[in-house]
């Protein structure tokens, strides 16, 4: 078994993974950028030619779309457990302080995004039924205040993480 004292070689490290993370995040915003511009161009230049293979090819760019805006929601989900984790487990050790901050700025960078998907499909729902928002709200009040939400969120951690320091010391 190996010592906990023995320097521990080629280690993928918490900041390498935060950074792999946000590489792909933004990788994927570009390859979803190119996609839609391409898309829009080759269906209008194919719509005469053949519009099954443009149906078939904006079908496609749809699914990517809601993929990807799946994967921000449960990015941001996951985002904020990880914060209230690493709130709660920075006393353990320093790592949790950079998985923190880290998280938090993911969680600030998804937040208008997340916010902008709400909005839409908050839209259509009010647009194809008026009768339903009105009896959704609680769902309206965190929609509209989304951002103090989320800045409760980062205020209630780093109370716990001060908690955490405080209770240290004594």
């Amino acid at each position: 078994m190996r010592s906990l004292l023995k320097p521990k070689k080629a280690q993928f490290e918490p900041a390498t993974f935060f950074t792999v993370v946000i590489l792909m995040i933004v990788t994927g915003l570009i390859v979803l950028y190119v996609l839609n511009q391409v898309m829009g161009g080759l269906s209008t230049a194919m719509n005469t030619t053949s519009p099954d293979a443009v149906a078939e090819g904006e079908n496609i760019v749809n699914l990517t779309t809601n993929l990807f805006d799946y994967l921000l929601i449960i990015g941001m989900l996951v985002n904020v457990i990880l914060l209230f984790v690493s709130s709660f487990y920075i006393n353990t050790h320093p790592v949790f302080f950079i998985v923190y901050l880290m998280s938090a700025f993911i969680l600030i960078l998804l937040a208008p995004n997340v916010l902008n998907a709400v909005d839409m499909v908050w839209g259509e729902i009010n647009t194809l039924d008026a009768t339903i928002t009105p009896n959704l709200p609680l769902t309206d009040f965190i929609r509209t205040n989304m951002m103090g939400f989320l800045l409760s969120i980062i205020i209630l951690t780093g109370v716990i993480m001060y908690s955490k320091f405080r209770s240290e010391n004594f």
